[in-house]
C-alpha cells in the first residue's frame, strides 16, 4: 500500500540516497524503478535486487493501472530468467484497521504469488513507533490470526517480520540478512508465469 514504507525500506537496505521518499500526502513512487544492496550475510557478502513499485491505494493512479505496472516489470524479470528469492509485503502496524484498500492488495498479492510462492513471501510489518508496542503485538497477532488477512498466506509458509523504526538501516538490512538464510530456491511467482 502507498505509504507503508516500500521506498524507505529500499533506501535503508541499499543506501542510496537517490532513492525517493515522500512526507506529502501524495504518492511518491510513480514507476516500477530497480535498486541493489549489497549485504553481508553469514554465507559472505550477497547482492540483492530490490524493486520499488508504486503502491496500491495510489493517490494518482488506479489500482489496475499499479497492478498493471507490477506485472510489467515481474515480466521483464521473468523474460531475462531473474527469478525471486522473496517478495517483501510491508503493512503499517500503526492502522487501527485493516481498510479495504488493504484487504484487496492482500487479495491481489495472492493472485500474484500462486500456491508455490507463499514461502517466499515475507509478511512485513512497518510504523511501529507511531503505536504503542502493546497495541502493535495486539494488531500483528490479529493479523496473523485471520484468513482473510494474513492466516492463510502464513499457514502456505510465508514468514513475518518487524521493520522496527529505531533503527530502520540495521532493520531493513536484517530482513535481508533473514531472506537469504531463509529463504528456499528462487522461483518465478504465478503472474510471470501466465504472461
Amino acid at each position: 500500500l502507498t505509504g507503508s514504507g516500500k521506498s524507505s525500506f529500499i533506501k535503508d537496505a541499499t543506501g542510496n540516497h537517490k532513492v525517493r521518499i515522500c512526507h506529502t500526502l501524495d504518492s511518491c513512487t510513480a514507476d516500477v524503478e530497480y535498486f541493489s544492496a549489497d549485504i553481508t550475510t553469514r554465507n559472505g557478502v550477497r547482492q540483492f535486487a530490490l524493486i520499488d513499485t508504486p503502491g496500491f491505494d495510489d493517490s494518482k493512479k488506479d489500482d489496475v493501472q499499479v497492478l498493471e505496472e507490477i506485472a510489467n516489470g515481474l515480466a521483464i524479470l521473468y523474460q531475462q530468467g531473474i527469478k525471486l528469492s522473496a517478495v517483501v509485503y510491508l503493512h503499517r502496524i500503526s492502522d487501527n484497521k485493516v481498510a479495504g484498500s488493504a484487504v484487496r492488495s492482500l487479495k491481489v498479492l495472492k493472485e500474484i504469488l500462486g500456491p508455490n510462492a507463499c514461502d517466499i513471501t515475507w509478511l512485513t510489518t512497518s510504523h511501529w513507533s507511531e503505536t504503542s508496542l502493546e497495541k502493535g503485538i495486539e494488531r500483528e497477532e490479529q493479523l496473523k490470526g485471520d484468513g482473510d488477512k494474513w492466516g492463510s498466506l502464513i499457514s502456505q509458509g510465508a514468514k513475518t517480520f518487524r521493520l522496527q523504526d529505531t533503527h530502520t538501516l540495521i532493520a531493513a538490512r536484517n530482513l535481508l540478512r533473514q531472506i537469504s538464510n531463509d529463504s528456499p530456491y528462487p522461483r518465478a511467482l504465478a503472474i510471470q508465469e501466465e504472461m
